[in-house]
C-alpha cells in the first residue's frame, strides 16, 4: 500500500485530496434552519427608493465598466458591455422608471454601479442609484405590499412587500416582474407590446 505522500504527489492532488475529505465531513453536518427562513438581499437606491433585491438573482455588483450604446436603441438602455466573455444589455433603471426626465438631465443617470443579474437563462445589467451593501433579513419580517399602480414606469410597480430594519425602510423589489416588463418591450421603439 502506499503511503499518502507518495500517491499524492503534486500540490493539486494533495488539494483534492483534501476537498473530498471536507466534502465527506461537511455532507453528515445538519442543516441550519434558521438559514432557510432568511430572505438574502442586496440593499440599493432604485429610482430614489431604498429597495433590497434578492442575492440569489444578482451575480456581481460593478461599480465601473465601459458600456457601448446601441444606436437608435430608447433611451433607458444604456448600451451592452462584456461580462465575462458575454454580451449583456445594460438598463438604466432611472431613466425606465423616470420617463418625464428631460433629455439633458439623462446624462447624469449613468453614473451609478450595475447590478448584473441572472433570471433563469437570461443575464442582463441594471444601472441603480447606489449599493449600501448586503442584508439579511427574516422572512416573517416582511409586510406584503399590494400593488394597485400598474404602470410600468413606476417603481411602486415592483415592490411587493417592505421590511423596517434598524430604524430603516426597505421595499423588496421584485426582479422578475421587471424582466417580465423590460422584454415585452421593443427596444428600438416606444410602443409596449404587452398582452
Amino acid at each position: 500500500m502506499l503511503s499518502n505522500s507518495k500517491r499524492f504527489k503534486t500540490p493539486l492532488q494533495q488539494l483534492l485530496l483534501l476537498e473530498e475529505r471536507v466534502r465527506r465531513t461537511g455532507a453528515s453536518l445538519p442543516e441550519d434552519a434558521s438559514q432557510m427562513e432568511r430572505f438574502h438581499g442586496i440593499k440599493c437606491l432604485i429610482n430614489e427608493v431604498s429597495c433590497v433585491v434578492d442575492i440569489k438573482t444578482v451575480a456581481e455588483v460593478i461599480k465601473v465598466r465601459h458600456v457601448t450604446p446601441i444606436p437608435g436603441a430608447v433611451g433607458w438602455i444604456e448600451g451592452v458591455m462584456n461580462f465575462r466573455g458575454a454580451l449583456v444589455p445594460v438598463y438604466n433603471l432611472k431613466r425606465f422608471l423616470d420617463q418625464s426626465a428631460v433629455p439633458e438631465t439623462r446624462i447624469a443617470f449613468t453614473r451609478g454601479p450595475l447590478l448584473v443579474c441572472r433570471v433563469g437563462k437570461q443575464l442582463l445589467a441594471l444601472r441603480v442609484g447606489k449599493v449600501f451593501g448586503m442584508q439579511k433579513f427574516d422572512f416573517d419580517d416582511f409586510t406584503p405590499v399590494s400593488t394597485q399602480n400598474i404602470d410600468p414606469h413606476k417603481t411602486e410597480s415592483y415592490i411587493d412587500a417592505s421590511v423596517t430594519v434598524n430604524a430603516s425602510c426597505y421595499q423588496r423589489f421584485d426582479l422578475g416582474r421587471l424582466i417580465d416588463v423590460l422584454n415585452s418591450y421593443d427596444p428600438f421603439q416606444q410602443q409596449v407590446a404587452l398582452a
